[in-house]
């Protein structure tokens, strides 16, 4: 990737990021637009992890199961905003199944190349922005009231989720 190619990444990643968090209206909408950002900043790192070159062996392997683990939960988490319980159960579930990811990857060395090191790092981001949503503190869980139109979006979510981690099975690692 060019460094004209770097920084529009970057400047598209920004703005992605801006616009959820500006998308703010009641709270279901801010979780739904804070998972699609998660969604679309992964969908952006497949090829870009998918084309880079140089990259270890070891290092393209964490990244691609750190991808693969991001889009699990993500489908998993529209599926669960979507079902039945409570707000308390429904964010109890979600937390659980981004235990993996949470964290980030984790994995990107020094010397990897800088336009996977910023594809991986929105994703995280993303991730994060996401969970926020969900405290683990002892404040009551985020009211999660989910109309048509929100649910038929989540199952949007939940098809591009699953396509990204059967795109990332051809991902050399």
């Amino acid at each position: 990737m060019t460094p004209k190619g770097i920084n529009g990444m970057r400047t598209f990643l920004t703005i992605l990021l801006i616009a959820s968090l500006l998308m703010a209206g009641c709270q279901s909408s801010t979780i739904i637009t804070s998972l699609e950002a998660a969604v679309s900043a992964a969908e952006i790192a497949i090829p870009v992890i998918g084309g880079a070159t140089g990259l270890n062996p070891k290092t393209s392997a964490a990244i691609v199961t750190y991808l693969q683990e991001v889009n699990i939960a993500t489908a998993q988490a529209s599926t669960i905003l979507a079902g039945p319980g409570t707000s308390a159960q429904k964010a109890a579930q979600i937390v659980q199944a981004f235990a993996k990811v949470a964290a980030g990857c984790n994995c990107i060395p020094p010397g990897t190349p800088q336009e996977v090191v910023t594809v991986v790092n929105a994703v995280a981001q993303a991730v994060l922005n996401f969970l926020t949503n969900f405290p683990v503190t002892p404040a009551p869980p985020p009211v999660i009231k989910v109309s048509g139109t929100a649910r038929a979006k989540l199952e949007n979510l939940r098809v591009r989720s699953e396509q990204n981690a059967a795109k990332l099975q051809g991902v050399r690692k």
